[in-house]
C-alpha cells in the first residue's frame, strides 16, 4: 500500500490520497491491509496506517467501524500520535458503537484527562456521541461534559459546546446553557455570537426529534 513511509515521503499527502481512494472504491480489503499495519514495529509505518484509517473515518466511518477494539487498544499506546489518532477514529465511528464504547468509558476518561489538545477535542465529541439515545448513558456522561465546559480554556468553549450539542435535549438544555453563560462575560464578541447562534438553533427545537428525548 502506498503510504507515505513506503514512498519515502515525510508529508501526509500520500496517506490522505490513499484514504480517498479506499473510500471511493469501498475497498475493505485494502483497508484491512492498512489496519494490519497498525501492529508494525516501525512506528512511522503504524502512524501512517492510522492516519489513513482516520482519514477514511472522516469520509465514511462505516468502512473502519469494525476496528473499534483496535482503536481502543491504541489509546494505551506510549506514542501520543497514536493516541490522538485513535481518538479521532473513535469519535467518528461512535454512532455505530455507543453501548460498546460506554463500557470502555473509564479507560477513555483516563485518556481524556491526560490527553493532548487533539485527544481532548475528540474525546469530547466521543462522549457526546455515546450519550445519545439512552438515559443511563446520558446521566453518566452529561455531567462530565458540563464539568468540562466549566474548566476548559475560554477559546475552546464554542467548539466544545458545538460538539456537545448533539446530545443536548429539552431535558438538559437549561443546564448546558447556564454552564456556558457562567463564563460568557469572559468570551470575546465573536465567541459570544458563536454560542448565541448555537443556543438559538437548540431553542428552535432542531434537536427535539433526537432519540434522547423519547
Amino acid at each position: 500500500m502506498p503510504i507515505a513511509h513506503h514512498l519515502g515521503q515525510s508529508d501526509e499527502a500520500p496517506n490522505v490520497q490513499l484514504a480517498y481512494e479506499l473510500v471511493q472504491n469501498s475497498d475493505t480489503i485494502g483497508i484491512s491491509e492498512i489496519a494490519a499495519g497498525l501492529d508494525d514495529q516501525n512506528e512511522k509505518i503504524a502512524a501512517d496506517c492510522l492516519k489513513v484509517l482516520y482519514e477514511v473515518s472522516y469520509r465514511n466511518p462505516m468502512l473502519v467501524s469494525a476496528y473499534r477494539n483496535k482503536f481502543i487498544s491504541l489509546l494505551r499506546s506510549k506514542n501520543n500520535r497514536m493516541i490522538w489518532g485513535a481518538s479521532i477514529a473513535l469519535a467518528q465511528i461512535a454512532p455505530f458503537h455507543r453501548e460498546a464504547l460506554f463500557h470502555e468509558l473509564d479507560e477513555i476518561l483516563e485518556v481524556y484527562r491526560k490527553g493532548s489538545v487533539i485527544t481532548v477535542d475528540n474525546c469530547i465529541r466521543l462522549f457526546a456521541e455515546i450519550a445519545i439515545g439512552d438515559k443511563e448513558r446520558e446521566e453518566r456522561i452529561f455531567p462530565i461534559l458540563i464539568e468540562h465546559l466549566s474548566k476548559c480554556r475560554l477559546k475552546e468553549i464554542p467548539q466544545h459546546a458545538e460538539s456537545i450539542a448533539v446530545c443536548v435535549t429539552r431535558n438538559n438544555f437549561r443546564t448546558f446553557k447556564e454552564e456556558i453563560e457562567k463564563r460568557s462575560s469572559l468570551l470575546t464578541d465573536s465567541q459570544k455570537k458563536r454560542v448565541g447562534r448555537l443556543f438559538k438553533i437548540l431553542e428552535k427545537g432542531s434537536r427535539n426529534n433526537h432519540p434522547n428525548n423519547g
